[in-house]
């Protein structure tokens, strides 16, 4: 990818006994409520290079951007390609400046509070969520002249699923 973007986040919540908000909370209120903790990570990249590895292509492509299954959803003009004659040498680029892949968006969160059992027993729970926007990232378009779903991307990328989320309980001591 060109261009890539990775940031990531931990903050705690000012809520609760000794903090900005609530500071003479109730202990109760405060073992519920104070204390929380939240962290992200995102991750962006641009699309691909696509690599027109085979065949005869036109001097330039146009990106269209078309994602889906659609019948006229072509992520790139497709016209002028053809399969090139055995043995015939290529005379066209391996790819285009302008036609690249689908972007890539990502946001993991997490929400964890810890408890105080003790001066030696500690709790933290935690609450993940992989993919918390439930976006959808879609794979390259399919390279393969001739085929029918030659410039299309109808599937999502490799790797990749809907929100999961994960609950946790740790016990330090």
């Amino acid at each position: 990818p060109l261009h890539r973007i990775a940031a990531a986040l931990t903050a705690e919540i000012p809520l609760g006994r000794g903090r900005k908000f609530g500071a003479d909370m109730n202990p109760v209120l405060d073992a519920l409520f104070g204390g929380w903790q939240i962290s992200g990570v995102f991750n962006y990249s641009s699309g691909q290079n696509l690599v027109f590895a085979s065949g005869l292509a036109p001097h330039s492509v146009e990106k269209l951007g078309g994602v889906g299954s659609g019948p006229d959803q072509f992520w790139f003009d497709t016209t002028g390609f053809s399969i090139l004659p055995a043995n015939t040498r290529r005379a066209n680029p391996w790819y285009y400046d302008n036609v690249t892949g689908p972007d890539f968006k990502n946001l993991d969160a997490g929400i964890s509070k810890r408890f105080d059992l003790n001066k030696r027993l500690k709790m933290q729970v935690r609450l993940d969520a992989f993919n918390a926007l439930n976006g959808m990232n879609w794979a390259n378009p399919n390279m393969t002249i001739g085929n029918t779903a030659f410039g299309k991307t109808n599937t999502q990328a490799t790797g990749y699923c809907g929100r999961k989320l994960q609950y946790s309980l740790r016990l330090q001591f």
